[in-house]
């Protein structure tokens, strides 16, 4: 009898009835034969599972193991006889089958790497096989238990991704077959293999499959493979076998053969076309008891140990559970209907919003509501969803019962009934009633709506294709501003047209019982308005020139940009500290709280009036120009951070630059706050080991929480950080151009474009890197790199040099400085002792690897005495000064009930930041600070 071996390949195409030698309860390497000889359609017998009666068995296979082939015999099962030819090795096997039954590519190239596909998935089977048994496969799996451990937990991490993503790769070759334009035993093997993975290891499969979506079995053999299989199953296909480990009986039937190809394994999927000869009866009881040894070997070593796998998942080690089915992604289509949204914002002496909503449905079934969580302007997934409360669903007078998503808490899954047209949606917002719960928005005399804070939206669409007409309640006798426009008011209840979603929510109110509102570019077609509440009347009295330098702002950001994206602007600004505190942009309006005396005492409460300038510059930057991978569909979608250097790093160097140009903040005052700025961070020593880029992450990381060490960890620092990167971009311009051109420039052709649009224009590293480009050729791609994306231990000051100036320190603070610690009710020492101390005595701040930190002290003591006496500002500023005379500083400090004395090691006196003019170098950055003509 002739043999086929590894190096030969019969081609013939006269088929006759093969004989399929396999273990008959075992889903192991001869599934995959069966496989392609069911698809093929090809007669077949499968001698384990034939009648004894009728020449087949068991032993009738360890029978013909040991004769058939002579010296070329098969090592074990599988093996095919085809005449005079027995083939063993499975993808041996298939590779006979293949190109006789159209289940291989016709070229020899073709028929190659269809092996080549199934060698691999051999690679697979047998590291699958070694998770159970990884120090030897004729030991019991108790045995080497430990080792299996660690095997399959290597082989779940590692091992089934790499050939996952192997596979991957193989399918981006186009088309959906593994070979090309049809159908090979390769791709049916492949899902074998994968589904038998599936069964072994459901759950790190589960969490596997949505990163390799082309690689899985169904998707693999046909992208509807329930509904359209591509291979035609046997008429007589129906057949049914008990497995021998689970008992489990698998119909296979005309309507459910793809169902069952893609089944789990550990169930019979054989079928067979009926047989068309029996086996020799002689073959039927010879070799009884050296079979079954012979069998229990094998059996060991087989793809049964695919299920041994399953126990090490399942039996020994916990594994996660299956994933929550995904929420409806957001298609840019639009929602049918209107919702209708109402709130009631009366209740100030409980500070509760009352809210209904109307939302429209089109039919029954599955409805996922969202409360918004990632914050426009917040950069960061930080909606209060504990405070929404109290909600309950109705339709026609029934309760409809609701259910929170496990994993995406602010997403409530319904099923509408039918018959249901709409929903009616009743629900609470619980704001804070002390500062220790959160941002106070309700006081007696004024409150803040956030419609991000009201609104809920159904899933499944891009918040501008959801319509929604809003309406408001308000306190008797409050006044209110906002960007949304008014249809109509009657008494304390306000009807706004309809707008999106997505306006809705950028669109927030201000509204008081004190209430002042001013136009800032009177006659202008497009209205820029400054709308004020404020704690008392009295507040409001402000000066003519005072609101000149308001309308000074907007001309100056005109003169900047060249253009604008509204169709009017709201300052909307709080003058108030019993208001929570905010600066926040939105596209045609800004939230604003400033100091009650904001123009009481405006020649002393000048620290923090960049606040207006930075939030109206988002106009431009941030709100119409943002980052493209900042932009999201909905207000549920995650937010990425990664260009907030030009974001928030930009727009806080032009609100300062505008502040100087309008005259909110003079050219001293300017250069004292970049003077500050500029010290905080030539001082931060978390430069050391974190790049600014890095810090991009932090609204989602930190979600602006207290940090025990400020100055090492680092914060936000894309904001200031960015800010002098910014200024040594536009010093290094006006040097190139001699002072022809400016980042004013860039501001124009980047920002500006588009004048009278505000649909959001996205960006990316190369887009800013172009219009800096577009303003003066230069390596901007490395400039901005080394200094957002390296690791600098020195900070970004050339723009500072560059400007005509350098920062040096001297024993007594600028009035900035000085403002700043009134402002902040705090004494200020991080430049020489390396603290800062509040009013209470208590350490707000600790300089990494300064003197106090070297000194063993931390955030959070109180200090008790300087030098022997009770501790209070003047006394500690006084010790630290005499640091220069040889003085020591020794302090008592208190944490709990333990008290310490510390003596700082510290001779430098007292350290101010300030920014001292470079002589005979040009002023450049005097130039950037003065007011455009």
């Amino acid at each position: 009898m002739a043999t086929i071996g590894n190096d030969a390949l019969a081609i013939g195409y006269v088929t006759m009835t093969y004989q399929l030698h396999y273990w008959p309860g075992i889903q192991g390497r001869g599934e995959f034969v069966r496989l392609a000889l069911e698809a093929a359609g090809a007669p077949y017998v499968d001698v384990a599972r034939a009648p004894e009666a009728e020449g087949g068995g068991e032993d009738t296979l360890m029978d013909d193991l040991a004769e058939l082939g002579g010296s070329r015999a098969a090592f074990a099962p599988p093996f095919l006889v085809d005449g005079d030819l027995v083939i063993s090795q499975t993808a041996n096997i298939l590779l006979y089958l293949g190109p006789r039954h159209d289940l291989a590519p016709a070229a020899e190239s073709g028929r190659l790497w269809v092996n080549q596909l199934q060698l691999t998935i051999a690679d697979l089977v047998v590291e699958a096989h070694d998770t159970h048994h990884p120090v030897g496969a004729g030991l019991y799996y108790e045995d080497q238990k430990a080792e299996a451990q660690r095997r399959s937990a290597e082989f779940r991490a590692e091992r089934i991704p790499k050939f996952m993503g192997w596979f991957e790769r193989a399918l981006d070759g186009g088309g959906a077959w593994l070979a090309g334009g049809a159908v090979s035993y390769a791709d049916l093997s492949l899902f074998q293999a994968l589904e038998g993975l599936r069964y072994a290891f459901p759950h790190a499969m589960a969490k596997l499959e949505p990163a390799f979506p082309r690689s899985w079995p169904c998707e693999t053999v046909s992208p509807t493979c329930r509904a359209s299989p591509p291979i035609s199953p046997p008429k007589d296909a129906f057949r049914s076998t008990k497995w021998a480990s689970s008992g489990a009986i698998r119909s296979w039937t005309q309507s459910s053969y793809i169902i069952t190809a893609c089944g789990q394994l550990g169930l019979d999927k054989r079928g067979s076309t009926k047989e068309t000869s029996r086996l020799p009866a002689a073959r039927g009881l010879r070799g009884l008891h050296w079979g079954r040894f012979v069998k229990a070997l094998f059996f060991s070593v087989s793809l049964l140990s695919l299920v041994g796998g399953a126990a090490l998942a399942q039996d020994y080690l916990p594994q996660p559970a299956p994933p929550t089915p995904p929420i409806a992604a957001p298609q840019d289509v639009a929602y049918p209907g209107v919702l209708k949204l109402y709130v009631d914002a009366t209740d100030l002496e409980r500070k509760i919003f009352d809210i209904k909503l109307t939302l429209p449905v089109a039919k029954p079934g599955p409805l996922t509501l969202y409360y918004p969580e990632w914050v426009p302007g917040g950069h960061s997934p930080r909606n209060d969803i504990d405070k929404l409360a109290g909600l309950v669903i109705t339709a026609n007078g029934q309760v409809i019962p609701w259910k929170r998503d496990v994993v995406e808490v602010n997403a409530f899954h319904i099923d509408v009934p039918a018959g249901v047209t709409e929903l009616n949606i009743a629900y609470k917002f619980l704001s804070p009633v002390e500062t220790k719960v959160g941002r106070m928005v309700m006081t007696p005399d004024m409150l803040n709506l956030q419609w991000l804070q009201m609104t809920m939206y159904p899933a499944g669409h891009f918040t501008r294709r959801i319509a929604v007409e809003p309406t408001v309640k308000l306190p008797e006798g409050f006044q209110f501003a906002s960007a949304l426009e008014v249809a109509k008011t009657e008494g304390q209840v306000t009807a706004f047209k309809p707008t999106t979603v997505e306006t809705l929510v950028d669109s927030p109110m201000f509204a008081g019982r004190y209430f002042k509102s001013v136009e800032l570019d009177p006659g202008a077609k497009v209205p820029v308005r400054l709308n004020m509440i404020a704690d008392k009347p009295e507040l409001l009295e402000f000066k003519p020139e005072q609101i000149q330098i308001h309308k000074n702002l907007v001309q100056q950001a005109y003169k900047l940009y060249g253009s604008h994206h509204y169709d009017h602007y709201d300052f909307l600004v709080a003058l108030s500290d019993q208001l929570g505190g905010i600066g926040l942009e939105h596209h045609q309006s800004s939230e604003n709280r400033v100091a009650p005396k904001y123009f009481t005492d405006w020649d002393k409460a000048y620290v923090g009036r960049d606040l207006l300038a930075h939030e109206y510059t988002h106009s431009w930057n941030g709100k119409f120009r943002r980052g493209a991978d900042l932009w999201t569909p909905t207000l549920n979608t995650p937010m990425r951070d990664s260009l907030m250097w030009v974001y928030e790093g930009q727009t806080q160097y032009w609100g300062y630059v505008l502040s100087s140009r309008s005259g909110l903040l003079n050219k001293e005052q300017t250069l004292d706050a970049i003077a500050m700025t500029a010290a905080a961070y030539d001082s931060r020593r978390g430069r050391d080991w974190r790049p600014v880029q890095d810090t991009t992450n932090d609204p989602i990381i930190a979600n602006r929480k207290p940090l025990s060490w400020l100055s090492y960890q680092r914060s936000e620092d894309y904001y200031s950080e960015g800010q002098l990167v910014w200024l040594d971009a536009d010093t290094l311009i006006r040097e190139k151009t001699n002072g022809k051109k400016s980042l004013d420039d860039f501001a124009k052709a980047f920002f500006g474009v588009a004048d009278g649009s505000y649909v959001s224009h996205t960006y990316t590293f190369d887009d800013v890197v172009a219009a800096l480009n577009g303003v003066v050729a230069y390596d901007w791609s490395t400039f901005l790199k080394d200094r957002i994306e390296g690791v600098n231990p020195k900070a970004p000051l050339d723009g500072l040099t560059r400007g005509g100036y350098k920062l040096v320190y001297t024993d007594a603070p600028t009035d900035y400085f000085k403002v700043s610690e009134t402002r902040g009710k705090v004494t200020n020492l991080a430049y020489s002792i390396g603290l800062t101390v509040g009013s209470d005595g208590v350490l707000s701040d600790v300089q990494w690897d300064g003197p106090a930190f070297k000194a063993g002290l931390t955030q959070g003591l109180t200090l008790v005495a300087v030098n022997g006496e009770a501790y209070d500002a003047d006394k500690l500023k006084a010790a630290v000064k005499d640091t220069a005379k040889g003085q020591p500083v020794e302090l008592l400090v208190k944490e709990g009930s333990r008290y310490r004395t510390v003596k700082l090691d510290y001779t430098g006196g007292l350290r101010y930041p300030r920014l001292e003019r470079v002589a005979g170098t040009p002023a450049r950055l005097d130039d950037i600070l003065a007011a455009r003509k």
